[in-house]
C-alpha cells in the first residue's frame, strides 16, 4: 500500500521563522513534506478543504500564537469544533517566543495541543516532534 509522505504544517507570520523552520526540516527531517500558512484562517480553510483526505492533512501542525486574521488560540477554538469530522488526527505544537506563564498555562489546559515550544527552533526539536509520529 503507498504510504503519502508525512506532512508538517508550519502556521506562522514570521518570515524568519519560516526560512529557519525550511532549513531544519530539509536538514533534520528530509522526508518530510513541509506545508506553510501565515495565519489561522489559511490553515483553517485547509483542513476544512481537505478534511476527508487524509495524505493531504499534515501529521504534525507547528502554530504560532500572534498571527494577524486568526491568531493560534482563535484557530484552537475553531478546530475543537471540526477535529471529529477529520479523516486522521493532527498533532498540534505551539510554538511561539512568548513566555508568558499566561500562555503556557493555557496550553497546558488545552486538549487539542501536544506541547508548547519556545522559539527559536532546533533541531533537537524537530527531530522530537518527527520521530513522535
Amino acid at each position: 500500500m503507498h504510504q503519502a509522505q508525512p506532512k508538517l504544517a508550519v502556521v506562522d507570520d514570521d518570515d524568519i521563522f519560516m526560512i529557519i523552520a525550511r532549513k531544519m526540516m530539509g536538514y533534520c527531517a528530509p522526508e518530510w513534506n513541509m506545508m506553510e500558512f501565515t495565519n489561522g484562517e489559511e490553515m483553517l480553510s485547509y483542513i476544512q478543504k481537505h478534511a476527508q483526505d487524509p495524505d493531504s492533512l499534515p501529521d504534525i501542525m507547528l502554530l504560532d500564537i500572534n498571527m494577524p486574521v486568526m491568531d493560534g488560540w482563535m484557530f484552537l477554538e475553531e478546530y475543537d469544533g471540526i477535529k471529529d469530522k477529520l479523516s486522521k488526527p493532527i498533532r498540534i505544537y505551539l510554538a511561539s517566543s512568548s513566555i508568558d506563564t499566561k500562555d503556557t498555562e493555557r496550553a497546558k489546559e488545552n486538549p487539542n495541543l501536544v506541547d508548547y515550544i519556545i522559539k527559536p527552533l532546533t533541531q533537537e526539536v524537530i527531530k522530537r516532534i518527527t520521530s513522535a509520529t
